[in-house]
């Protein structure tokens, strides 16, 4: 499987999120229906789990998911590919010095120590910039110890109101038409990869799934502006959104899809060892660039 651009398209991605890294967190992490996202989400991710523990996070970004783990005492090895994203990683997880490690790496290439982590997360769309996941499911699965938990959370495919919005926008579907398409981040593009949930459902064939649900099913996503204004304003929204968001005829067709996987007990683990290529159908490239 290539990427339309070839492999020069994933060496502008660092770049691209090095230097939108100043800006990110103003745009996306502090946006209000974000915060309370990340904040449910890791709260599931969490429970049950020692303080102390090890927790991986990759594609770490600036860091919003580790501080937050390291505020309730866990240890965290963040890893990123981007130096101005970990630049400021380090600057927010300073305090916590002697209980975050922070490593440059291209998680595709990532390779942890085994077994060694209790739960692990790859959130809002790292997977989606990867043109193979499977090298990443495996070597998440190796660094989990046996019944480790993963928060995995990509960007729709199917996403109905993003791509109705879309649509009625720019006049033409975006995500529908191609699973492999550009992304503008702070107005440069980079490949992107969109996922549907059967095809996660093949990637993660040999994972214990414990559930499956949407991310703003019914609620514009965070790049809308005009309801971000409103987001804070029409809370009770979001509680509907979620408990709508876990119907099973409707979490396949949120902007982001959220799955919960657990590590199998017998050794296996993850997609190791998994038959054949894995494949997305869909053709070249999609015209048409969202906004991260």
């Amino acid at each position: 499987m290539r990427w339309p651009g070839g492999e020069a398209d994933w060496e502008r991605i660092p770049e691209a999120f090095s230097q939108y890294a100043p800006r990110y967190d103003e745009r996306f992490c502090a946006l209000g229906q974000v915060q309370r996202a990340r904040q449910r989400l890791l709260e599931r991710l969490i429970r049950g789990l020692e303080p102390g523990s090890w927790i991986l996070d990759l594609a770490a970004g600036t860091g919003e998911d580790a501080r937050w783990l390291l505020e309730r005492g866990f240890r965290v090895h963040a890893v990123d590919a981007a130096p101005g994203m970990l630049e400021v990683l380090r600057e927010k997880t300073a305090f916590w010095a002697s209980a975050v490690r922070i490593e440059k790496a291209d998680i595709r290439r990532f390779q942890p120590e085994p077994q060694h982590y209790a739960a692990a997360l790859l959130n809002f769309g790292g997977l989606n910039a990867v043109p193979d996941p499977r090298p990443v499911m495996e070597a998440i699965a190796r660094g989990l110890r046996p019944g480790g938990r993963l928060l995995l959370v990509v960007i729709n495919r199917w996403a109905v109101l993003d791509e109705l919005l879309c649509g009625l926008r720019q006049g033409r579907l975006r995500r529908w038409k191609d699973p492999i398409g550009e992304a503008l981040v702070d107005g440069q593009s980079i490949p992107v990869r969109y996922y549907g949930l059967r095809e996660l459902r093949r990637l993660c064939r040999d994972w214990i799934w414990e559930g499956a649900e949407a991310l703003w099913l019914l609620l514009p996503p965070p790049g809308y502006r005009f309801w971000t204004r409103l987001s804070d304003r029409l809370r009770g929204l979001e509680a509907v959104d979620a408990f709508l968001s876990r119907l099973p005829l409707l979490r396949a067709l949120g902007d982001h899809l959220v799955l919960w996987l657990r590590r199998p007990t017998n050794g296996q683990g993850g997609c190791i060892g998994a038959p054949g290529p894995y494949r997305l159908p869909g053709s070249p490239v999609s015209g048409l660039l969202p906004r991260m």
